[in-house]
């Protein structure tokens, strides 16, 4: 898939403090769970085949992959990341070893629904 973009979800969302979550499909067996702290930014998505991938600025940190196999571990670079009230964003890279397995760009737009 290089140099593609595709939509994961688009629906309702809950952002409360720094952490932001929704569903990924309509029948909701795949959710995720964003986290923005000062310290690094952690993306969790639970599903048959769970992963957390923690990004931090300035150093190398890691992607944990739980399958019904065993646990992957990969390193993750964080290249960019934007973030206001209406914008995420997150530009990072996934290594195997020294091979890069993975560049992902990951944005998200936030509108806020007013109760009627």
């Amino acid at each position: 898939m290089e140099d593609q973009k595709a939509v994961i979800a688009e629906g309702n969302a809950s952002l409360e403090g720094d952490c932001l979550s929704y569903w990924e499909d309509p029948e909701q067996t795949v959710s995720h769970r964003i986290i923005f702290t000062d310290d690094e930014i952690r993306i969790e998505r639970t599903a048959d085949i769970r992963s957390v991938t923690r990004l931090c600025f300035g150093k190398k940190w890691m992607t944990q992959v739980f399958s019904p196999y065993g646990e992957l571990r990969f390193e993750t670079e964080l290249l960019d990341y934007a973030y206001n009230a209406s914008y995420r964003s997150v530009e990072y890279r996934v290594f195997q070893g020294m091979n890069e397995v993975s560049h992902q760009r990951m944005v998200w737009e936030l509108e806020e629904i007013l109760d009627e």
